[in-house]
């Protein structure tokens, strides 16, 4: 009898069991689910006189974001959820670019400061850098940002901030345009209105 045969069988490898994501259960079978990338309205960043500065907060709030919530999306879903967020920054040319940052807090929609954005900024780069956009991207992980709300209800998952100073980024002291930015939303439905 060979060696091989007095060995005991191995055990195969047992099948992971797939269990469905908790952002992808409906409340009910059957519920009807949709999703879809929305672009928000364009803002403008400009220059502060005195400081050169800009410290903006824009909430990820697609009631207010989106022209005409109510006639394209609370008339038609029950409920929603912003289960991602993509920031696209275009600077102009300048004589005195400096560095702009840029960030997502999930907790406070308090205007940043330098060392706030020093520490958090996931993108640094030149204002005067004008060939190419700049984007960062934003994606929901905590449970309660991925609770649905009514579609008539108002939901800030996410701010988006910037920041830019003359003392500590060099950016101009002149008041003038120095970006732009727009968001896509991505925004998952959930049940019909009746």
């Amino acid at each position: 009898m060979s060696r091989r045969q007095n060995q005991p069988k191995r055990k195969g490898r047992q099948p992971k069991a797939k269990l469905p994501m908790l952002r992808n259960i409906p409340s009910f079978p059957g519920q009807p689910m949709a999703q879809h990338i929305v672009e928000t309205f364009n803002e403008v960043f400009s220059t502060t006189v005195t400081t050169g500065a800009i410290a903006e907060v824009t909430p990820m709030d697609p009631t207010t974001q989106i022209t005409n919530w109510a006639t394209r999306f609370q008339s038609l879903y029950e409920e929603y959820r912003v289960v991602k967020a993509v920031a696209r920054v275009l600077c102009f040319s300048s004589t005195n670019p400096g560095t702009l940052m840029m960030f997502w807090d999930e907790k406070s929609a308090t205007v940043p400061t330098n060392a706030a954005a020093s520490e958090r900024a996931l993108v640094r780069f030149n204002a005067g850098d004008v060939t190419r956009p700049h984007k960062t991207t934003w994606v929901a992980r905590d449970l309660l940002d991925l609770q649905y709300t009514p579609t008539g209800t108002a939901s800030n998952p996410v701010y988006w901030k910037i920041f830019t100073n003359n003392a500590n980024n060099g950016s101009s002291i002149v008041a003038t345009a120095y970006c732009t930015v727009d968001f896509k939303l991505t925004i998952q439905f959930r049940g019909f209105q009746t």
